[in-house]
Protein backbone atom coordinates (compact mmCIF):
# COMPACT_ATOMS: atom_id res chain seq x y z
CA UNK A 1 0.00 0.00 0.00
CA UNK A 2 1.81 3.30 -0.85
CA UNK A 3 0.71 6.50 1.16
CA UNK A 4 1.74 10.17 0.14
CA UNK A 5 2.73 11.86 2.59
CA UNK A 6 0.63 15.76 2.47
CA UNK A 7 0.55 18.29 4.38
CA UNK A 8 -2.44 19.56 5.91
CA UNK A 9 -2.15 22.51 3.51
CA UNK A 10 -1.97 20.58 0.57
CA UNK A 11 -5.05 18.39 1.66
CA UNK A 12 -7.01 21.33 2.55
CA UNK A 13 -6.62 22.96 -0.63
CA UNK A 14 -7.74 19.60 -2.51
CA UNK A 15 -11.01 19.30 -0.52
CA UNK A 16 -11.64 23.41 -1.23
CA UNK A 17 -11.22 22.87 -5.20
CA UNK A 18 -13.77 20.07 -5.30
CA UNK A 19 -16.23 22.38 -4.44
CA UNK A 20 -15.77 24.16 -7.85
CA UNK A 21 -16.66 20.73 -9.46
CA UNK A 22 -19.67 20.41 -7.20
CA UNK A 23 -21.21 24.05 -8.22
CA UNK A 24 -20.62 23.19 -11.88
CA UNK A 25 -22.50 19.91 -11.53
CA UNK A 26 -25.13 21.01 -9.17
CA UNK A 27 -27.52 20.98 -11.67
CA UNK A 28 -27.40 16.83 -12.90
CA UNK A 29 -28.37 16.44 -9.20
CA UNK A 30 -31.76 18.04 -9.30
CA UNK A 31 -34.02 14.87 -10.01
CA UNK A 32 -36.15 17.06 -11.34
CA UNK A 33 -34.21 17.41 -14.02
CA UNK A 34 -32.65 13.95 -14.48
CA UNK A 35 -35.67 12.67 -14.28
CA UNK A 36 -36.95 14.17 -16.99
CA UNK A 37 -34.60 11.74 -19.07
CA UNK A 38 -35.68 8.42 -20.33
CA UNK A 39 -32.59 6.74 -21.35
CA UNK A 40 -33.15 3.14 -22.00
CA UNK A 41 -29.38 2.30 -23.60
CA UNK A 42 -26.00 2.50 -22.14
CA UNK A 43 -25.35 4.24 -25.57
CA UNK A 44 -27.89 7.43 -24.63
CA UNK A 45 -26.45 7.40 -20.71
CA UNK A 46 -22.88 7.76 -22.35
CA UNK A 47 -23.73 10.82 -25.24
CA UNK A 48 -25.45 12.41 -21.89
CA UNK A 49 -22.80 12.44 -20.25
CA UNK A 50 -20.51 13.83 -22.96
CA UNK A 51 -23.22 16.40 -23.74
CA UNK A 52 -22.76 17.59 -20.02
CA UNK A 53 -19.31 17.36 -19.68
CA UNK A 54 -19.15 19.82 -22.91
CA UNK A 55 -21.79 21.85 -21.07
CA UNK A 56 -19.76 21.54 -18.12
CA UNK A 57 -16.76 22.74 -20.25
CA UNK A 58 -18.34 25.85 -21.80
CA UNK A 59 -19.60 27.25 -18.48
CA UNK A 60 -16.14 27.12 -16.65
CA UNK A 61 -14.91 28.88 -19.81
CA UNK A 62 -17.56 31.42 -20.01
CA UNK A 63 -16.90 32.35 -16.15
CA UNK A 64 -13.18 31.90 -16.66
CA UNK A 65 -13.13 34.30 -19.28
CA UNK A 66 -15.52 36.79 -17.22
CA UNK A 67 -13.80 36.87 -14.55
CA UNK A 68 -10.20 37.15 -16.26
CA UNK A 69 -11.72 40.19 -18.48
CA UNK A 70 -12.95 41.92 -14.97
CA UNK A 71 -9.48 41.47 -13.57
CA UNK A 72 -8.29 44.44 -15.67
CA UNK A 73 -7.88 47.22 -13.05
CA UNK A 74 -9.69 48.98 -15.51
CA UNK A 75 -12.66 47.27 -15.95
CA UNK A 76 -16.34 48.01 -14.03
CA UNK A 77 -17.80 45.46 -12.06
CA UNK A 78 -21.16 44.22 -13.33
CA UNK A 79 -23.86 43.38 -11.32
CA UNK A 80 -24.32 39.63 -10.47
CA UNK A 81 -27.42 38.42 -8.37
CA UNK A 82 -29.46 40.63 -5.99
CA UNK A 83 -27.89 43.83 -8.12
CA UNK A 84 -24.83 43.06 -5.63
CA UNK A 85 -21.48 44.80 -7.62
CA UNK A 86 -19.12 42.15 -8.31
CA UNK A 87 -15.46 41.20 -10.11
CA UNK A 88 -15.81 37.78 -9.44
CA UNK A 89 -19.47 36.36 -10.52
CA UNK A 90 -20.10 32.99 -10.83
CA UNK A 91 -21.42 31.74 -13.90
CA UNK A 92 -25.11 30.99 -12.31
CA UNK A 93 -25.41 34.89 -11.61
CA UNK A 94 -24.37 35.14 -15.21
CA UNK A 95 -26.86 33.24 -16.67
CA UNK A 96 -29.37 34.68 -14.27
CA UNK A 97 -29.12 37.98 -15.78
CA UNK A 98 -28.63 36.98 -19.18
CA UNK A 99 -31.92 34.99 -18.93
CA UNK A 100 -34.36 37.57 -19.34
CA UNK A 101 -33.42 38.48 -22.73
CA UNK A 102 -36.28 37.60 -24.95
CA UNK A 103 -35.99 37.20 -28.43
CA UNK A 104 -38.30 37.14 -31.04
CA UNK A 105 -38.55 35.70 -34.46
CA UNK A 106 -40.88 35.51 -37.96
CA UNK A 107 -40.93 32.62 -39.14
CA UNK A 108 -42.63 31.89 -43.13
CA UNK A 109 -43.03 28.73 -44.33
CA UNK A 110 -40.72 26.78 -41.54
CA UNK A 111 -37.92 29.13 -42.81
CA UNK A 112 -36.48 31.58 -39.78
CA UNK A 113 -37.11 35.21 -41.69
CA UNK A 114 -36.08 37.37 -38.96
CA UNK A 115 -35.02 37.67 -35.28
CA UNK A 116 -35.13 40.78 -32.93
CA UNK A 117 -34.71 41.67 -29.60
CA UNK A 118 -38.51 43.56 -28.66
CA UNK A 119 -36.47 45.56 -26.10
CA UNK A 120 -33.04 46.88 -25.61
CA UNK A 121 -30.87 45.07 -23.34
CA UNK A 122 -29.75 46.42 -20.08
CA UNK A 123 -26.31 48.05 -19.64
CA UNK A 124 -25.23 45.36 -17.60
CA UNK A 125 -26.43 42.57 -20.20
CA UNK A 126 -24.38 44.65 -22.70
CA UNK A 127 -21.60 45.17 -20.69
CA UNK A 128 -21.43 40.97 -20.09
CA UNK A 129 -21.58 40.66 -24.04
CA UNK A 130 -18.97 42.72 -23.97
CA UNK A 131 -16.69 41.05 -21.72
CA UNK A 132 -17.87 37.69 -23.27
CA UNK A 133 -16.47 38.84 -26.88
CA UNK A 134 -19.85 39.64 -28.55
CA UNK A 135 -22.40 42.27 -29.34
CA UNK A 136 -26.08 42.02 -29.14
CA UNK A 137 -26.07 41.31 -32.54
CA UNK A 138 -25.81 37.84 -31.98
CA UNK A 139 -29.52 37.83 -30.78
CA UNK A 140 -30.47 39.33 -34.25
CA UNK A 141 -30.83 37.57 -37.86
CA UNK A 142 -32.43 38.87 -41.21
CA UNK A 143 -32.56 36.52 -43.86
CA UNK A 144 -31.08 37.57 -47.00
CA UNK A 145 -34.63 36.56 -49.38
Amino acid sequence: MNIEKRSSKDILQRYKGQGNVERIFKFIKNPAWVGSFCLNTPSRIAALGYILLIAAMIYTLWERNIIKALSKSEEETIEGLNHQKTKRPTTYALQKVMSSILALSQITDGKVESIWLPKPLKPNQEHILQLTGFSKEIYTYTSNV
